[in-house]
């Protein structure tokens, strides 16, 4: 019992020691580097107000924090960091004793990339994706290590005189999960897809009934996945209820658009004299070349049916445009 409590003993003098060290104008490359992590890593206050788990890395060249939440996940990353362009270091004292610094390192230019966007767990589609191009880095601390701005500054400024001297001695290539490219001039990924969403929540066409055949209980929406890529999620139910065919089928897609090559017009079942419904077929390369109903959207007459029309359609074009700003193929040609 007593080996242990010398142990013990031993570790905490250690780790003591190791939170005790000085930051001094010789100090290295890695020593500045771990020292900022670690100061990174202790503005805990807000996740322990709100109730979410944080964590912050820092490493040089990025930094990046998460706060995971019940429902979703939190992302913020700093890129492309040039520590020869270091000017100074500024905070913001918290309101309450009870809540943590906000730390600013300020840079001559504007060349610190910063991206931010929030994933719901339950689709793991990306919501509120910001990016911008400033010149701060900024993180909390807490505010018991008030103390140690000095060493913050200190750290900082032994990076600048190192990477001057050495080179830049840190990754700070801009970093993006996003495959969205979005075109000048035109619509962005964030209002394109804002207009979709809209249109397919109105519930203008949730149920296209039509000839005893009902595409209904229409669901569908329009995000970017974890994984960069931006999907379209519809689902619905296909009724058939004629004298020699009952049947009743769920229905549910879910289409890379960065994989779709064209976007066709297709029908339901109908007849002359009759209704027809009418809807988008999302061809993906590489995939099979019979035509389905990904998404029902309008009704019209059998025999007045012309497919060009719909191509001027807003929603279609919208589509179009959200396919390109992916990066999607277009059809082989010679």
């Amino acid at each position: 019992m007593k080996k242990l409590s010398y142990i013990f003993s031993f570790f905490l003098l250690c780790t003591i020691a190791v939170r005790a060290q000085q930051i001094t104008a010789t100090s290295t490359a890695e020593d500045c580097v771990n020292f900022i992590n670690q100061m990174a890593q202790t503005g805990n206050a807000s996740a322990k107000k709100h109730d979410f788990i944080r964590s912050a890395s820092f490493t040089g060249g990025t930094f990046v924090e998460t706060q995971d939440w019940k429902y979703s996940i939190n992302k913020e990353t700093f890129s492309n960091i040039n520590w020869a362009d270091f000017e100074k270091v500024s905070i913001i004292k918290p309101k309450a004793v009870d809540e943590d610094i906000m730390v600013f390192f300020s840079f001559k230019t504007n060349q610190v990339t910063r991206e931010s966007f929030g994933i719901d767990k339950e689709t793991n589609l990306v919501k509120d994706r910001e990016n911008e191009i400033g010149k701060d880095l900024y993180f909390n601390i807490s505010s018991s290590e008030e103390g140690k701005i000095k060493d913050l500054e200190i750290a900082a400024n032994r990076l600048k005189q190192i990477v001057i001297a050495k080179g830049n001695l840190f990754k700070t290539a801009v970093i993006t999960s996003s495959k969205i490219k979005n075109i000048e001039g035109k619509p962005s990924f964030q209002e394109t897809t804002n207009y979709i969403n809209a249109f397919l929540k109105d519930g203008k066409s949730n149920d296209l009934f039509c000839n005893l055949v009902k595409y209904k209980s229409r669901s569908a929406t329009v995000g970017e996945h974890i994984n960069g890529h931006v999907y379209l999620i519809s689902s619905y139910v296909w009724d058939v209820n004629k004298s020699y065919s009952t049947s009743s089928e769920a229905k549910s897609y879910k289409i890379d658009l960065s994989n779709v090559e064209e976007i066709k017009i297709v029908t339901g079942e109908g007849f002359r004299g009759g209704c027809l419904q009418v809807g988008l077929w999302f061809v993906e390369k590489g995939k099979s070349a019979t035509p389905v109903m990904h998404l029902p959207l309008w009704n019209t007459a059998f025999d007045s049916f012309n497919a060009s029309q719909y191509k001027e359609e807003k929603i279609y074009k919208a589509f179009e445009h959200l396919r390109k700003l992916c990066g999607a193929p277009d059809p082989i040609s010679f």
